[in-house]
């Protein structure tokens, strides 16, 4: 390294250092584990509805259609660090179709745990002919009998399919996967 170039690293530095803590970025680390858990359920009328669109961040998602279904309904895992930790898991009508949201309520910043992190796992049911959105954070994603179009933007974890429908497109990071039934991918 010149003696110009750490002469500018060496000046950068505090500005760089001085703008993340103005930021307000917290940064926290901690020895906890998220090994409190506890189980949620909710369901809504699939009546007038053709979609689910699930924002998910941290844990699995398994999806079932079934020919039977009136409703939506989901069983939810929860894992915290603590009985108290705040989280978000909503299942609401809006805009014509149904919305789910599972999200552990952190403080803002970087979170390393030592353990587990805190997670929800999601086994949802919803009528076969639906379609799905589906934004996951990290962790697996299995579907079962959906016959409605599926999009999947997902960060991390594998992704499984049984017995889809019409239409697939699946965005990890910057790569894009979408095709038509008997599913060739490109």
């Amino acid at each position: 390294m010149t003696n110009k170039s750490l002469s500018l690293l060496t000046k950068s530095l505090p500005i760089a250092t001085s703008l993340l803590l103005l930021s307000g970025c917290v940064v926290h680390i901690s020895t906890a584990n998220a090994n409190i858990q506890q189980q949620q359920q909710r369901s809504i009328s699939a009546a007038q509805l053709q979609r689910l669109d699930i924002e998910s961040e941290a844990g699995s998602v398994r999806v079932i259609g079934s020919n039977t279904a009136t409703e939506i309904t989901v069983d939810a895992t929860i894992y915290t660090v603590k009985s108290d930790d705040p989280y978000i898991l909503t299942l609401e009508q809006k805009s014509g179709k149904a919305v789910l949201t599972a999200k552990n309520n952190q403080s803002s910043g970087m979170q390393i745990y030592q353990g587990n992190s805190p997670s929800i796992d999601l086994v949802v049911t919803v009528p076969s002919s639906f379609s799905l959105d589906i934004e996951d954070g990290s962790g697996d994603i299995n579907l079962v009998d959906i016959t409605g179009s599926v999009d999947i933007d997902d960060n991390s974890g594998s992704i499984s399919a049984k017995q889809l429908g019409s239409y697939l497109t699946i965005v990890i990071g910057c790569w894009r996967c979408t095709g038509k039934a008997p599913w060739q991918l490109a």
